[in-house]
């Protein structure tokens, strides 16, 4: 984490501390069948909900989980090209196709009985705060130090980082708790989510969100979008979808905005089961503001052409360019060609059949059931 170097005078030996997080722990760590046993070390015997947790630590350190964590300012104990290779490690091992999507939140386990189930447990907050001493300017009441180093390498060492993030938010911890990793106690494969991380994000952001007169709101979303597990409970995202989409439609003509807020939503979608929730209110939202999205031009052929009124483009609202580090691409290109596939499959996906019928039948619907079906049938013909 850091480095504090102490100069105690001339005679006496210069003491270096190093000071380190627990970042995390293993559920259900135990030895191999082969007897060589496991690279983490179990130090602490818990009970949660009535289950029996191992709580495991790297290499046998201290259990520190409950500890705050200091200030963001300490310097890093690696300079930046030993981050980057650090970092590029972490990467290869997180990797879709890697060896720890096993012990994931995304890892599907069948219901056979053979064996139990090792998680992997991520705390976001010192990740936070290794983001927050890498660019201090995420928090609008800091600003940023003295650099030490080329923008291209702050900007390498940034991109990493995030990408980092967003590689552990599978392993972020939401309170997985499955048949396998509570030894079979549970019938049927059962699965329970406390959405434990994702309930801690949304509401330390939630009130900055509609700060919309500053560039609070754009801090409080990025935070959102990288800490924020797609995998959360059918009731959580149910409580939360409404906020989300008031809070969308606060800022007109952002392009990142709008872009962030969709991938939440395309996050969403996978984890609620059919006819649970009312997307017709997205699908109008949608559909509205795909002409500015896609660029469609509107009025005559030319600027001579009169057949036809040209009315004035109104202004847009633009993203700090320093923020945008956190959520950009390679490229303009790419970012497009994202935008445009992620709002492709929310419109097919919202203007689906029977998709928000079910809900606006029963008076959920703005319209009534007739507009609602209305709604649907018109998305899908466009």
């Amino acid at each position: 984490e850091g480095v504090e170097r102490m100069d105690l005078g001339d005679d006496a030996p210069r003491r270096v501390t190093i000071r380190y997080e627990d970042v995390g722990y293993l559920i259900g760590g135990e030895r191999g069948d082969d007897g060589g046993g496991s690279m983490l070390t179990i130090v602490e015997r818990r009970e949660r909900d009535g289950a029996p947790v191992r709580k495991c630590v790297l290499g046998g350190g201290p259990d520190r989980e409950a500890e705050d964590g200091g200030p963001t300012d300490r310097p890093f104990a690696l300079p930046p090209p030993a981050r980057q290779a650090l970092m590029s490690s972490i990467l290869t091992l997180l990797g879709k196709k890697g060896t720890l999507r096993c012990v994931s939140n995304s890892a599907i386990y069948p219901d056979d009985g053979g064996g139990k189930r090792s998680l992997l447990v991520v705390h976001h907050r010192p990740l936070l705060r290794m983001l927050l001493r890498t660019a201090p300017y995420l928090d609008e009441r800091a600003c940023d130090r003295v650099p030490h180093e080329g923008s291209g390498q702050r900007s390498v060492t940034l991109k990493r980082t995030v990408t980092v993030i967003r590689s552990l938010r599978r392993f972020f911890d939401q309170g997985v708790q499955d048949s396998i990793s509570l030894g079979g106690e549970a019938p049927g494969g059962a699965v329970a989510l406390s959405d434990a991380t994702a309930r801690s994000v949304w509401s330390s952001v939630e009130s900055d969100v509609s700060r919309t007169h500053s560039n609070g709101c754009f801090r409080a979303l990025i935070v959102v979008y990288l800490f924020h597990p797609s995998r959360c409970s059918a009731s959580y995202y149910l409580s939360v979808l409404p906020l989300w989409m008031e809070a969308w439609r606060q800022i007109d003509r952002c392009p990142e905005w709008d872009h962030l807020w969709l991938v939440l939503f395309s996050r969403a979608r996978k984890y609620l089961p059919p006819g649970s929730y009312d997307w017709t209110g997205l699908l109008r939202h949608l559909l509205t503001h795909c002409g500015y999205w896609l660029q469609i031009p509107t009025g005559g052929a030319s600027s001579t052409d009169r057949s036809f009124p040209r009315a004035v483009s109104p202004a847009k609202r633009t993203c700090p360019a320093r923020l945008k580090a956190f959520v950009g691409s390679e490229g303009k290109y790419e970012e497009g060609m994202d935008f445009v596939g992620r709002l492709t499959k929310m419109i097919m996906f919202c203007a689906g059949p029977g998709k928000g019928v079910a809900v606006a039948a029963a008076g959920g619907g703005d319209g009534g059931p007739a507009s609602t079906a209305a709604v649907s049938e018109g998305a899908a013909v466009t």
